[in-house]
């Protein structure tokens, strides 16, 4: 009788046991496994200032001089423009620059068509301040306007970490391209700027940036 009762005291024993390996783990454990993994940390950008003449485009201190092109235009997710003291790097006031969920292939873009100098002649770089409040890294590219066909010239992207990014480099000399995506060996129409955009690219999530002290460099005089 003994003998009986330990083996199924054993049998129900091993039956509890290979039910608990083969049970599904728990939510918790389950999320934590799909979440990804060494995900690739973006370091916010802070750069020296480079050679040459710094001219300001805007450092927000008198007025709000951008818009939201997605007011206007349906395939655009900026929302709104604004000023405000939360943040800066030069005075102080910021932009502070809002965007809906962006979709792969799509963009949000804050443009400034009251520009304080049209002149952009030996222009090599345009530089801004810019503190992405977003939840994660983003994407920016800029655009100038020239000329009376507004012709577009386009900046190479440049990433951007969580947090202040500082004297963000877009290359006015190199990487150049049209509104088509065909290379442009200069900016077009340097010494007529109509306007100027900066454009995040999707695909991203809603959120925030600020900006302040835009800025291009020209050449060093010799």
């Amino acid at each position: 009788m003994k003998q009986f009762f330990f083996a199924a005291l054993f049998l129900v024993s091993a039956v509890f046991l290979a039910g608990c390996a083969s049970a599904p783990p728990a939510a918790g454990n389950q999320e934590s496994r799909n979440e990804p993994k060494n995900e690739k940390r973006v370091i916010p950008i802070n750069n020296p200032l480079p050679d040459g003449i710094t001219g300001l485009i805007d450092g927000f201190e008198d007025d709000n001089f951008w818009y939201a092109l997605g007011t206007s235009k349906k395939d655009d997710y900026s929302i709104d423009t604004e000023v405000s003291d939360e943040w800066s790097t030069s005075g102080e006031n910021c932009g502070v620059w809002t965007f809906a969920n962006i979709p792969e292939g799509a963009a949000a873009t804050f443009l400034c068509e009251s520009l304080p100098a049209r002149d952009w002649s030996g222009a090599t770089v345009l530089l801004a301040d810019i503190n992405n409040t977003s939840r994660e890294p983003l994407i920016m590219h800029v655009e100038i306007q020239s000329g009376p066909s507004h012709a577009v010239s386009r900046t190479a992207p440049v990433q951007l970490g969580i947090g202040e990014n500082t004297n963000v480099i877009f290359d006015l000399s190199h990487g150049l391209t049209d509104e088509s995506g065909s290379s442009v060996p200069f900016l077009t129409d340097a010494d007529d700027v109509r306007a100027v955009s900066f454009a995040i690219e999707g695909k991203s999530r809603a959120g925030t940036v600020q900006a302040d002290s835009i800025r291009i460099v020209r050449k060093p005089s010799k």
